[in-house]
């Protein structure tokens, strides 16, 4: 991504982005910042440290989009946080497919 973040997972929006946010705050040593829901928009987006590394989770009409702000973040940290999402929304569409990427930007995400 041009602002450095990796995309790491989307997950299908089978629930509410407060239920998104409240999982969040259910990860283990989590900081979980208060929901964020743009007026203009309606957007909203979840955002959290977690294993020195901070997430965004941003809502998209059907699906929520996973984003790490370090690159090169450990790819079995990762793992675990989409899997921890996962078990709320239960259905996957790429993230196996992100985590088995090297650490380099994927040339479809520099756009």
């Amino acid at each position: 991504m041009e602002d450095g973040r990796r995309l790491f997972a989307e997950l299908w929006a089978s629930q509410s982005i407060e239920k998104v946010h409240l999982c969040a705050t259910q990860l283990p040593t989590a900081q979980v910042d208060p929901l964020r829901i743009d007026a203009e928009s309606d957007r909203a987006s979840v955002t959290f440290r977690y294993e020195g590394c901070g997430y965004a989770i941003s809502d998209a009409q059907y699906e929520y989009f996973l984003f790490v702000d370090d690159p090169n973040c450990n790819d079995e940290i990762l793992l675990l946080v989409a899997q921890h999402f996962n078990a709320l929304l239960r259905q996957v569409t790429t993230w196996t497919e992100l985590i088995e990427v090297s650490s380099e930007p994927r040339k479809d995400s520099e756009s």
